[in-house]
């Protein structure tokens, strides 16, 4: 190999270390929300988020089932990132309420995630994108996931699945 050829080697490693390091170093915005909601949303059944308070949001925004479980709610993972959505709009509701218009809704692998009130941001690296679970019925979800180990129950915030 020529020096010129190395040189170029050289350059090329870098520039996939440097974007490695990058993505490895970048984070997504993260929400949490009520389990029956979100799997409403990876349904195809919600397709907006109504909140009090205006961020700035707009593009890729993880979401996160809440630890919290309402009474009579469906079953859910509690403590646990299921989903990416994109938000594509703002507008305020009549009651003053701030919508978020929500689009391309993609499942990912679950993982257990520590949440917090508002928006806070999570680690890109933890997202593993699950095609086969997008656009499915929430029973059909449930089962998939169910047979890959995972406990969806209001009494049992974890997954027998070691992730």
């Amino acid at each position: 190999m020529t020096n010129s050829g190395t040189y170029l080697n050289i350059l090329i490693q870098n520039s996939y270390d440097e974007e490695k390091n990058r993505m490895s170093n970048s984070t997504i915005k993260t929400l949490s929300l009520h389990g029956v909601y979100l799997l409403d949303i990876l349904a195809g059944r919600k397709t907006e988020e109504f909140r009090s308070r205006k961020w700035n949001l707009r593009g890729d925004l993880l979401l996160a089932s809440s630890k919290k479980v309402l009474p009579d709610e469906k079953p859910a993972l509690p403590g646990y990132a299921m989903a990416v959505v994109e938000i594509v709009g703002i507008h305020r509701d009549i009651l003053g309420d701030w919508v978020y218009e929500m689009n391309n809704v993609r499942a990912i692998q679950p993982f257990p995630i520590k949440g917090y009130a508002g928006i806070y941001h999570t680690p890109c690296e933890k997202i593993r994108y699950r095609p086969d679970l997008n656009h499915i019925g929430t029973r059909d979800y449930i089962d998939q996931l169910e047979k890959e180990g995972f406990v969806f129950s209001k009494d049992v915030p974890t997954s027998k699945k070691v992730i």
